[in-house]
């Protein structure tokens, strides 16, 4: 028998309870319901639980170990199969080690006891349900923030210079290369910023002491290659290119308010302190 418990008020989290005892779900998802907020699905068995993932995406899941169709460590296995990563809790009176080990390699997020006083075990089925799953749904968000930044970092026009904390360079972006002369990331990761040479010694200070800084200056492309920095182009595949904007023959601008002739450089340092 499928059920849906809910209290009239809106819910955070919405879980999926698999028992094939009926008054131990029902329980469950009346105290889910009650005391934390938590909106529950009702399965009696793995294969009504499996039909009910197909159309519905859950928070956590939290199943019976011992059922008679399929016991939950399948039911987690035929999930994971699929590819679903939802937060999987086992909920049995079962407390053997091996059902422990099992749970977890299979890919369970977590094991809560049944028996004892009922308040207790509830109490800390619950706040295990709410960790996981919000843990869970925030590692998804950061995921997709990075995805984005990602997809905005390789296709930006600016150009993109990521350093560590200690002031190395971690990454470029395709424009940065393009703007610098370098072929590849590869060609200039690890390079200091603090043994940039076209940089300012002043902003470099307030760098080092954790400021934000924001600063214009001309690359000088002759000033890298004879200190040997890293490889990049000569001044001469420029040369007309400077030559329109006034600029000499060996330089480049990291920063240019006319980003339709070519784009500004961005730097992006972490954190000095």
């Amino acid at each position: 028998m499928n059920r849906t418990i809910l209290q009239d008020h809106t819910s955070a989290l919405h879980v999926l309870v698999v028992d094939d005892e009926e008054d131990v779900r029902l329980a469950t998802a009346e105290y889910l319901a009650v005391l934390h907020n938590i909106k529950a699905d009702l399965a009696g068995s793995g294969e009504e639980a499996l039909l009910l993932l197909l159309n519905t995406r859950y928070d956590a899941i939290i199943s019976d170990y011992e059922m008679e169709d399929m016991s939950g460590i399948d039911l987690l296995k035929t999930i994971r199969a699929r590819g679903d990563d939802t937060p999987f809790i086992i909920f049995t009176g079962r407390g053997r080690e091996e059902v422990v080990i099992a749970a977890f390699e299979n890919g369970a997020d977590g094991y809560v006891m049944k028996g004892g006083e009922i308040r207790s075990q509830f109490a800390e089925l619950a706040q295990k349900v709410t960790t996981i799953a919000q843990k869970k749904q925030t590692e998804k968000a950061l995921s997709e923030i990075q995805d984005q930044f990602a997809e905005i970092y390789i296709n930006s026009p600016i150009a993109i210079e990521l350093y560590d904390k200690d002031g190395r360079l971690l990454d470029i972006n395709p424009a940065c290369c393009d703007l610098f002369g370098v072929h590849s990331s590869d060609d200039v990761r690890g390079f200091s910023l603090f043994d940039d040479p076209n940089v300012p010694k002043e902003r470099l200070e307030a760098l080092k002491k954790g400021e934000t800084i924001r600063y214009r200056s001309v690359f000088d492309f002759d000033l890298v290659k004879n200190l040997n920095l890293y490889t990049t182009s000569s001044g001469e595949k420029f040369k007309s290119l400077y030559n329109q904007q006034g600029r000499k023959d060996n330089h480049r601008s990291a920063d240019y308010p006319d980003v339709s002739w070519r784009p500004p450089a961005v730097r992006i340092p972490g954190p000095y302190r």
